[in-house]
């Protein structure tokens, strides 16, 4: 039987291995995640008191209440739980029947300007950015362009052929590349932190990293490269590069105009400054944001609540938003099944790009995280299911 989730340090306490070692499941069962522990700075400190407020404001307002008001009360919990954490800055929009129904920020996007966060600040996205790549590529799919189960390698040339260990061409698939079972590791090797470091296209940055780790199908293993690689495959089906194709197919027609994958100087003079930890960095002084270009379909959005509002609507009314139809409903139906389960007895794990967690008459579709390790940058939308359609909040 497979029993609803409980709490992420109860599982973490359950599923604890040695040495450091997260290993979720067994080497002959079906796909589990298998990730090294690091120092996570209190992993549930930020998001858990953003969920509050979010969760706090959904089962609260009134559907009636007027707009203003809403966003006024969402704006109260969301400064307690800025406050809380010790954020800099932090947004929040929430979404029901439909419908935005508050807007809210906290905080300053620039300490050092007294810039305050407003419903406008752009953010850095991060792993958010796979939940887009995912629908562009399950576009390319609806169009016959992909087929979910081919071996991904019947699209790429020699180059870019994701090869095993040993150098032999492995038979990874698409669905396997979104659900992060294909067999590719964890890697920053996309990420730089140096401002001086030379600019590296995805194309190229791909040639140079597509190797296994793990048999296709034999555990979850959360990989950049995986989305990078998903969203040059969706690009090339029109004959795109990746950026040209995401505005053109997806922000464009969703309305997300503070929207993009290489935000211009609009974007980046509205941009929040860049504190504390990513990557290997640590602690809370002023930083500089990292260029993800190479991976920009598994990192590189930046948006503003609002923007990410529209795409949560999307996923809840199942692939239109305002008459403005994107996927097909069976194709977000699909993306949000369980198709990869993070333990076998644990209802959550990967769907088509969305970490999926179920339970007794509902669903959260949530972005690519699950377990106690949150694998959601600066935003993470949620997703409630019926019967009560309600959600998302979006946090930073």
């Amino acid at each position: 039987m497979v029993r609803e989730p409980v709490g992420w340090r109860d599982r973490l306490a359950r599923l604890r291995g040695s040495r450091g070692r997260l290993d979720l499941g067994f080497r002959d069962g079906p796909p589990t995640m298998a990730s090294t522990l690091r120092e996570t700075r209190r992993p549930g400190r930020w998001t858990s008191r953003l969920e509050a407020a979010g969760a706090a404001a959904l089962l609260f307002l009134a559907p009636s209440a007027r707009a203003a008001d809403t966003s006024a009360r969402v704006g109260r919990l969301l400064d307690e739980a800025r406050e809380g954490s010790g954020a800099p800055a932090m947004a929040i929009a929430v979404v029901r029947a439909g419908e935005t129904v508050a807007l809210a920020a906290s905080g300053l996007a620039d300490r050092e300007a007294g810039r305050p966060a407003t419903p406008d600040t752009v953010f850095p996205a991060a792993s958010v950015s796979t939940l887009l790549t995912a629908v562009l590529v399950m576009r390319q799919v609806e169009r016959g362009r992909l087929e979910l189960d081919a071996p991904v390698n019947r699209y790429l040339e020699d180059r870019l052929q994701v090869r095993d260990a040993r150098g032999a061409a492995a038979p990874a698939t698409l669905r396997q590349l979104l659900t992060h079972t294909s067999g590719l590791p964890v890697s920053w090797s996309g990420i730089h932190f140096d401002p001086g470091d030379p600019p590296v296209g995805l194309e190229d940055h791909l040639a140079t990293v597509l190797r296994l780790i793990r048999r296709p199908g034999e555990r979850i293993v959360y990989s950049n490269d995986a989305f990078a690689l998903l969203g040059f495959l969706a690009a090339r089906g029109e004959g795109e590069d990746f950026e040209t194709h995401a505005r053109r197919t997806l922000l464009e027609p969703l309305g997300m105009s503070s929207s993009s994958f290489t935000p211009g100087p609009g974007l980046r003079a509205r941009l929040a400054a860049a504190y504390g930890a990513m990557g290997p960095r640590s602690g809370r002084e002023r930083t500089v944001h990292a260029d993800v270009g190479a991976v920009a379909p598994a990192g590189g959005l930046v948006t503003t609540a609002g923007d990410l509002a529209r795409f949560v609507r999307l996923v809840l009314e199942e692939g239109a938003v305002d008459g403005v139809r994107i996927l097909e409903p069976a194709s977000v139906r699909e993306m949000l099944r369980l198709h990869a389960r993070a333990h076998p007895d644990l209802a959550e794990g990967f769907g088509l790009g969305f970490g999926v967690r179920e339970g007794p008459g509902r669903q959260a579709a949530l972005t690519g995280r699950t377990l106690p390790l949150r694998w959601a940058g600066r935003a993470a939308p949620t997703r409630s299911s019926p019967p009560r359609r309600m959600g998302p909040s979006l946090r930073w």
